[in-house]
């Protein structure tokens, strides 16, 4: 029950007070005296309606409505910085100030008023229910006795069930598509078969290939052996050069000795010569001079072929060494080439002939 409504700053209301009784309560007033601006407040308080402004007075400060009663004391506050609902109620066993409630009303506020849209008639509204239609009647009426939460849930059953048997017949309009579909794949097992054989042909072909690729290298290194053998074969057609140079290295031993002997001859030929400038005088031995001369000269000739023959001895020294080391890399580049290689061919599976 309500018992006491307060008016500050609304409309034309300053600060306003009125005691309410337990039966009919009837206002009387002139004109713009205010007396629909007590709706207006009692409305603003209970649905949080008008929004905005519009109807806080020019006197300055909060505008509010305190309305009390058994539930206790409830308070709608407004001015340019605040905006609040306070309840101070034993019902709730509880006092607090609400501010974030946007456009619609607290729920503890709808649960201590227990007000409805039927609960507040307008000035020029027509008498109620005589004018509303027989369906809006019925709805007022079962809103009153709470049956709009039964025609509300009914109605929502309804359609959840339409829409439940709408996505029923979708799905079972995509179930009779999907075996349709199902229908032309029917050979997939097959398919499934070829494709595992073919990934399984593609491996060994990649590791045909893979093998190849290593093949083609030891190829191009067999190359490269090939060349240098090739070189080294260049070498050994030397080898009867080398056995005839040997024998003439010995051969030139041997005229070194004779050298030697020669040499030694020379130096007994000079001290001789020596004696003849002595004898120069004596006539009888000038033929036996000439001659012993032009056998000096054949002698120089002689030792400056030995010369040369040294020479040539010591480049066949050093080309039987080189082709030494060369035998020694052939014999090397053979065993790597014979470990490269297998005995059986991977690819025609024919045996390799070495």
């Amino acid at each position: 029950m309500v018992q006491k409504l307060e008016l500050n700053n609304f409309q034309s209301h300053k600060e306003t007070k009125l005691e309410l009784s337990e039966n009919v309560n009837v206002i009387i007033g002139k004109t713009d005296s205010g007396k629909t601006a007590i709706l207006r407040a009692l409305n603003w308080l209970i649905n949080n309606r008008p929004l905005g402004e519009s109807f806080i007075s020019n006197w300055g400060g909060t505008c509010s409505v305190i309305l009390q009663g058994a539930f206790g004391e409830i308070q709608r506050a407004k001015n340019k910085t605040h905006n609040s609902y306070s309840v101070d109620s034993t019902q709730l066993g509880k006092a607090e100030t609400l501010t974030a409630f946007g456009t619609g009303v607290p729920d503890d506020i709808q649960e201590l008023l227990n007000f409805a849209e039927v609960n507040l008639q307008k000035q020029f509204n027509a008498p109620f229910l005589l004018s509303e239609t027989p369906g809006e009647v019925q709805r007022i009426l079962n809103k009153i006795a709470h049956l709009d939460i039964i025609d509300k849930t009914l109605t929502n059953i309804e359609s959840k069930r339409r829409s439940t048997v709408s996505r029923l017949k979708v799905l079972e309009e995509t179930k009779t598509k999907g075996t349709e579909e199902l229908k032309r794949f029917a050979g997939l097992d097959i398919v499934k078969t070829q494709l595992d054989s073919l990934k399984e042909k593609i491996n060994k072909k990649a590791a045909i290939k893979q093998d190849t690729e290593g093949l083609t290298e030891y190829q191009q290194r067999l190359s490269i052996y090939k060349i240098e053998i090739s070189n080294l074969m260049s070498i050994t057609i030397y080898d009867e050069k080398i056995k005839t140079l040997l024998e003439n290295e010995q051969a030139l031993q041997i005229q070194k000795t004779e050298q030697n002997g020669i040499e030694n001859a020379i130096s007994y030929i000079k001290k001789c010569d020596e004696k003849i400038h002595k004898l120069k005088k004596m006539t009888s031995v000038t033929p036996a001079i000439i001659a012993l001369s032009e056998k000096i000269k054949k002698l120089a000739e002689e030792d400056q072929k030995q010369i040369t023959l040294q020479e040539i001895f010591t480049k066949v020294h050093n080309l039987r060494e080189k082709s030494i080391k060369a035998k020694k890399d052939f014999d090397a580049l053979e065993i790597e080439y014979s470990f490269a290689f297998p005995d059986i061919c991977p690819l025609c599976e024919q045996e390799i002939k070495r």
